[in-house]
């Protein structure tokens, strides 16, 4: 499943606001991405807020989230996170600098609140408006509504903020990490 899942979420960010910024060749991007994103399922599934749509046997979409408590992410998780990043590192050393600057402006704005954070979000070609992605947010909100905590994104996307307001997600801030990166926009929804 962790494999099929690391396609989905590929093909869903290969287009990318950030992804294009930091990836813009696209063999090195087929060969990056899908480490990146393995890495952060395997992170989230060590709480077990990693998650899957199906149709039929079909594994169709899938969102990674931490809950409260599980950000910042810690130098263990960083650490066990490289196991799948380490092969891909000689084509991205280039990147590292502001990749790591990016981050480091990132987190720097990230809530101290109590919430649950989306890590990813991606839903296959074939079942994209079928409701997939709706599930896999509404799994997420429900929750976050159950702990009475709220939810937090970031998005480079700009379209990507107008799907999040329809969950309840509200911008809180745009910024750009580094000046040559793209925009960025936060998003917090209060639980319901």
């Amino acid at each position: 499943m962790l494999s099929r899942a690391a396609t989905i979420l590929s093909d869903s960010f290969w287009d990318y606001p950030e992804v294009l910024h930091v990836l813009p060749d696209q063999a090195l991007r087929r060969r990056v991405l899908p480490r990146y994103l393995t890495a952060d399922c395997v992170d989230a599934m060590r709480f077990n807020s990693f998650f899957g749509a199906f149709h039929g046997d079909v594994l169709s979409g899938v969102s990674a989230w931490l809950p409260p408590g599980a950000y910042p992410i810690s130098r263990r998780r960083e650490i066990a996170g490289l196991a799948y990043l380490s092969p891909v590192v000689p084509w991205v050393i280039a990147r590292l600098p502001e990749v790591l600057r990016s981050q480091r402006a990132k987190n720097a704005g990230h809530t101290h609140e109590p919430h649950i954070y989306l890590c990813e979000i991606g839903v296959s070609r074939h079942a994209q408006g079928g409701g997939t992605g709706t599930a896999l947010m509404q799994a997420m909100t429900d929750a976050a509504d159950a702990k009475a905590v709220g939810c937090y994104l970031t998005t480079s996307a700009e379209p990507n903020t107008l799907w999040y307001r329809r969950f309840g997600f509200e911008v809180t801030e745009t910024f750009r990490p580094t000046p040559a990166w793209p925009r960025i926009w936060r998003m917090w929804r209060n639980p319901h």
